[in-house]
């Protein structure tokens, strides 16, 4: 697979930030589709538990996420399972590469491993597959591709194993979009066509001015609000109903989707959407959120 990367990218390694290197964390994935995904933060500890020093995959994951960037834009990245697991052949462009669709078995031997993924993943997949066409949608078992068709990014770089309000996060949310300076608010995430922000009740936990944030006036893109599609019948939430034939298959209680559209100074239309994480939600929301991102992604 060929990749083109935006030069908004390139200028992520130009512009100066103030703050730490975990801060500077950008991201996983192809940074030239189509499709951003803004998470809350790695679900996992960040220090190792016998040690507790850092751990090696937060060290690599995160902290150093900047500088693989930086250093290696278009590597040939190898098999995570193949190579041994080595951390220094991983690389966030096709992050764990190997990795199938199934749910991870979590064996530390590589030889009884099964070269499963996280509940997050699959479902970041099954999202993935649905903007496909047939020959390259992602069976069970057989090798994750979601990866080359979006990019994912997290609010915070302050990892933990179950999202809940913390101090840590607050300051990260400070440093990396409340910060006018902070790298989400760098033009590279304002361009694609399609955002999407997976992190529920962060945005108002953290306070965060998603329209402003996502606003774009290099582009004269400004994004409005247009409504929420959801689960519940006679909903009484104060939001304005968004066009519900994206509803026709039954939504469990509590999923929802808030839609924000914006046309940038070429005329093209750019969607972002506010919703829960990703993981356990129904095939049905997942659905809908295909359904919704398809007409944007058409050119």
């Amino acid at each position: 697979m060929e990749w083109n990367y935006p030069k908004s990218f390139d200028n992520l390694f130009t512009a100066e930030y103030n703050c730490s290197e975990e801060d500077k964390f950008i991201g996983q994935g192809n940074p030239s589709a189509k499709i951003l995904i803004v998470a809350k933060e790695w679900g996992m500890d960040m220090t190792d538990k016998k040690s507790g020093q850092f751990s090696i995959p937060y060290l690599r994951g995160v902290r150093d996420n900047y500088r693989d960037w930086r250093d290696n834009r278009y590597p040939s990245v190898k098999d995570w399972f193949e190579c041994g697991w080595d951390w220094s052949e991983y690389h966030p462009l096709q992050p764990y590469k190997g990795q199938v669709m199934v749910l991870d078995n979590k064996n530390p031997d590589i030889l009884i491993n099964n070269r499963g993924t996280s509940a997050t993943w699959i479902a970041y997949q099954k999202f993935i597959n649905e903007l496909l066409p047939a020959e390259l949608k992602v069976q069970s078992h057989e090798c994750l591709n979601f990866y080359n068709y979006c990019f994912i990014t997290e609010l915070s770089s302050y990892t933990m194993p179950m999202s809940r309000k913390s101090d840590g996060t607050q300051q990260s949310i400070d440093a990396r979009i409340i910060n006018p300076h902070g790298i989400l608010r760098q033009p590279f995430f304002k361009q694609f066509p399609v955002i999407i922000l997976s992190c529920y009740r962060y945005i108002d936990q953290y306070q965060i001015p998603i329209i402003d944030c996502f606003n774009n006036p290099a582009m004269q893109l400004y994004y409005e609000y247009k409504g929420i599609i959801v689960s519940q019948e006679g909903y009484k939430g104060g939001l304005p109903l968004y066009n519900n034939h994206f509803c026709t298959y039954p939504l469990k209680k509590g999923e929802f989707i808030n839609v924000h559209e914006g046309i940038d100074n070429t005329g093209k239309k750019h969607l972002m959407l506010h919703t829960s994480h990703f993981q356990m939600k129904t095939n049905a929301w997942i659905r809908a959120l295909a359904d919704i991102v398809k007409p944007y992604l058409a050119s």
